[in-house]
């Protein structure tokens, strides 16, 4: 009987990765605070789905390597579709045992809470676009300006008003006011610079899985998701 046990706890805490993966969903809130954490780091990952795994990999590595002993029962665990048929009890794995873990495959499957757009990416990606807007526009109105005090020096006779009909052709949105600045600026000496236009940024594009890129991103998360409806 003896031997039977110890036959069957050694076959529990056999696979050191399902054994992290019990340890990070051993609450609810547990592999709810995982999820939010993995979103961040996305984030701060410039949405770097390679460079977003070997951090997270990395956190939960060192997570996992100074935990302390695991409380025995407590909250109800979440249903995680990696985690069928693994046993509840695999004890975490310690020292020279973490070297086995597929630690890219849990940071992946942390990450599935990225492989859809999320509130935190959809605000960043919208402050891009208002950004990226107000370079442009400052953008168009510099070049419009240049280009009225390049028709003054080619002209100095005309009138602001002869100055924007010439203009208004080639710049359609350009106004009284532009050639009035560029007047303001021709008299002052203002350098004469050609405008660079703005590059556009960079969008946040949803996580890209190695390992569960047929997982669905809602089913992924299990019940944990049902119960944290206010997560974005």
């Amino acid at each position: 009987m003896t031997n039977t046990k110890k036959k069957s706890a050694s076959v529990k805490s056999a696979d050191p990765t399902a054994a992290v993966m019990q340890w990070i969903a051993r609450s609810y809130e547990s592999y709810r605070l995982r999820r939010e954490r993995g979103r961040e780091v996305y984030l701060a990952c410039n949405g770097d789905s390679g460079l977003a795994r070997m951090r997270v990999a990395a956190e939960i590595r060192q997570a996992a390597a100074s935990a302390g002993p695991q409380p025995e029962g407590g909250e109800e665990r979440p249903s995680l579709p990696l985690l069928e048929g693994a046993p509840t009890d695999a004890t975490l794995p310690t020292g020279s045992r973490l070297l086995y873990v597929d630690w890219v495959l849990v940071a992946d499957y942390i990450l599935l809470a990225c492989r859809e757009p999320f509130s935190a990416l959809t605000q960043e990606n919208t402050r891009r676009k208002e950004e990226y807007r107000r370079l442009w526009e400052s953008y168009l109105r510099r070049r419009w300006v240049v280009a009225a005090r390049k028709s003054m020096r080619s002209d100095p006779g005309r009138s602001a008003e002869e100055i924007l009909a010439a203009l208004k052709a080639k710049h359609p949105r350009i106004t009284k006011a532009n050639v009035l600045e560029a007047q303001r600026q021709e008299r002052a000496g203002v350098p004469l610079r050609k405008p660079l236009k703005p590059s556009r940024p960079r969008l946040l594009r949803p996580y890209s899985p190695v390992y569960f890129t047929d997982v669905d991103p809602s089913g992924a998360a299990g019940s944990a998701e049902s119960r944290d409806r206010s997560s974005p």
